[in-house]
């Protein structure tokens, strides 16, 4: 009931920013760069298949996040603007920040189950496996596009719960730019970007770098051992992006390094927490698209993935970890028609991952102390894939298959299946199935510390999932709307329990961390978004999101490992008015209570407001933003879930914040 309650203030408070915004008038022209319904209905999105399909009849649950909307409504980073979709979330451990979250389906530590690309080139740690959505700054990205629920026929494991594809800005972008910003608490961003265009063949060369400092308020932390102190909470970010496209061949080239704050290897000040880590990553990919006819072509892809992070471990930050993996893939694709109704995708791929080493070191010295049991950990596998699809008039469907055969876990097979049924090009009805696949990493299968205090597990199962959901998609006058129900089930889900293990030589190790597979659970789900823009310059959008979780997801008869610390209801709404070159936006987030692993964390919710100031100056554009994040100064958390015995919640806005952002276009 008090769910129901605190979801009415927050519906009732959107509603009436709407209704202010409605009876604003327009004291002038505008000039900020406008998107219309109808354009982003005809948007192709390249992440739910091979290649490029709208969202009315795309064959998968897919939501796009556009540059104009991010300007729109002021996000200023790509875990902000990624959260405000219906059922997708960007939570953190004590361990990492910004893991993205799909449909309540937690990660451990590490952000393994939603796999992040750019430009459609997936890239993850390959010790841990997880993605790092920092390592773009979001002033590079033309779109965001975001699929929810099993992608493991198309891009195979760690698409476990979902995907998220960063399209950078290419040889579409109009212009180039200067940026600079300020704000509270040691904010600061540094940046440009320019892109060329060669001759009219969408040949072009892309360059850009950002130096971005999210900093946020400090707060009290109390660690497992009760002792309290304040801890900084910040990300500070920078990369070099460099992409390009001539003729048939298209490249990637990202390098990133980010230093956050994080709270220790455990939660508690004697292992590092309040420390920095470091991350750092390059990412280099290669496509070659070949038309073998009309009807057909063929394409070659290639990346390699090189990712470190650097972690405290002692109070003195004299001792670290130092955690360093490559990620080499190869894929081959043949798309074609077989007749003018019925097409075929036929592929194969090549996945190999290393783990140089994750090795504890004095960081004065270099002597290393320790290697856990990963120094020159790997395993490869290979896959081949089919999916068959027929479009006729206003009916389309597909079904698709991956085989995977993984060195270690031996074959597995994920199937994917779609519906779709167009009776106008405005309305959109789908069904859709599918099923997900994602082997253990080589941290949780081989870990081990030398004081036996955590162990990998190499009997470990790969997780499963499948789903089948209803969506409804339409775009009426200012309105569209796409609403979906799912029912999603998972198996073998891998987390961190207390136990026993065995050494080799019999001793019995005791109330030890260890990775296991978990029961089989399930949830209900439901998810809408709608989205509203008119001429007269106002746009908001409506996304919520409702998640019921079962009682399969039970370590013992009380406790569970996955929907315990998931709110039921989530949601996000803002509203944007343009009056000639002023832009003035509100975006409201709100969660519903959850259970920590002691006590429940109160619900919560954040209002965000912006004004933007656009005018030109002789050949180029100046671009202003004045952002109060957190206007209420809520300190709001989340359950802590990984560690059961430790804190009981953990900060994800911590106080109010202030930024100003300076921009030249041209």
């Amino acid at each position: 009931m008090r769910h129901k309650v605190e979801a009415a203030k927050v519906i009732t408070f959107a509603l009436f920013l709407l209704s202010f915004s409605s009876f604003t008038q327009e004291v002038n022209e505008f000039d900020f760069s406008e998107l219309s319904l109808e354009d982003l209905l005809n948007i192709d999105i390249t992440i739910s298949a091979t290649q490029p399909e709208a969202i009315l009849d795309s064959v998968s649950t897919v939501s796009v996040i556009t540059a104009e909307q991010i300007r729109q409504f002021g996000f200023t980073n790509i875990a902000e603007a990624a959260s405000s979709v219906a059922g997708f979330d960007v939570l953190r451990t004590y361990l990492k920040q910004s893991l993205p979250t799909a449909r309540g389906v937690l990660q451990d530590h590490y952000a393994n189950k939603v796999l992040v690309m750019i430009n459609g080139v997936p890239t993850w740690h390959a010790i841990t496996g997880e993605g790092n959505l920092e390592r773009v700054n979001i002033h590079q990205v033309s779109r965001i596009e975001i699929l929810k629920g099993p992608a493991s026929v198309l891009y195979g494991t760690n698409a476990y719960s979902g995907a998220i594809n960063i399209v950078l800005h290419g040889a579409e972008s109009i212009s180039n730019s200067v940026n600079i910003g300020v704000g509270s608490d040691g904010q600061h961003l540094v940046g440009a970007h320019y892109v060329s265009k060669q001759g009219l063949k969408g040949n072009y060369w892309s360059v850009s770098g950002y130096d971005q400092n999210e900093s946020k308020l400090d707060f009290e932390f109390t660690d497992e051992l009760a002792n309290s102190g304040y801890v900084s909470d910040f990300i500070d970010s920078q990369n070099i992006s460099f992409q390009g496209k001539l003729e048939n061949n298209q490249w990637l080239v990202n390098v990133h390094k980010n230093v956050e704050g994080y709270l220790g290897v455990a939660p508690k000040f004697t292992s590092g927490a309040g420390n920095p880590q470091q991350l750092e990553g390059i990412l280099a990919g290669y496509q070659y698209q070949h038309q073998l006819s009309e009807s057909a072509n063929l394409l070659l892809k290639t990346k390699y993935d090189w990712n470190r992070r650097v972690i405290s471990r002692n109070a003195d930050n004299d001792i670290k970890s130092n955690i360093l993996g490559q990620h080499w893939t190869a894929e081959v694709i043949y798309n074609g028609a077989l007749t003018d109704k019925y097409g075929i995708e036929v592929g194969a791929s090549y996945d190999a991952r290393k783990s140089k080493q994750y090795s504890n070191f004095f960081s004065g010295t270099g002597e290393i102390l320790s290697h856990n049991n990963m120094q020159d950990r790997d395993v490869s596998s290979h896959a081949i894939f089919t999916q068959l699809n027929y479009h006729k008039n206003n009916l389309k469907w597909l079904l698709g298959l991956r085989r995977v055969d993984n060195e270690l876990f031996g074959q597995n097979t994920s199937a994917r299946g779609t519906i779709v049924y167009q009776p106008s090009s405005a309305t959109s009805y789908k069904l859709i199935m599918g099923q997900s696949y994602r082997t253990p990493s080589l941290f949780e299968l081989y870990f081990r510390t030398d004081s036996f205090t955590v162990f990998g597990n190499p009997a470990l199962k790969p997780e499963k999932s499948s789903s089948i959901e209803l969506a409804y998609l339409k775009a009426l006058d200012h309105f569209f709307w796409q609403a979906n129900l799912y029912y999603a089930s998972y198996d073998n889900k891998i987390y961190r329990v207390k136990g026993e293990v065995s050494l080799p030589d019999g001793t019995l190790v005791s109330d030890t961390n260890i990775y296991e597979n978990g029961e089989p659970f399930n949830a209900l789900g439901a998810e809408l978004e709608l989205r509203y823009s008119n001429v007269t310059h106002f746009d908001a959008f409506f996304n919520l999101s409702v998640i019921d979780g079962n009682d399969g997801d039970k370590q013992s008869d009380t406790d569970h490992y996955n929907f315990k610390y998931v709110p039921e209801l989530t949601l996000a709404a803002g509203v944007s008015k343009r009056l000639g070159d002023w832009l003035i936006s509100s975006v409201v987030d709100y969660r519903s209570s959850s259970q920590g692993p002691q006590r429940k964390v109160d619900s919560n919710l954040v209002v965000d407001i912006s004004i933007a100031y656009q005018t030109s100056i002789v050949d180029y554009s100046v671009y202003q933003q004045l952002k109060l994040s957190n206007l209420f100064d809520k300190q709001t958390e989340i359950a802590e879930y990984v560690r059961l015995r430790g804190p009981n919640q953990i900060p994800i806005e911590v106080g109010r914040a202030i930024s100003y952002q300076f921009a030249i276009k041209f």
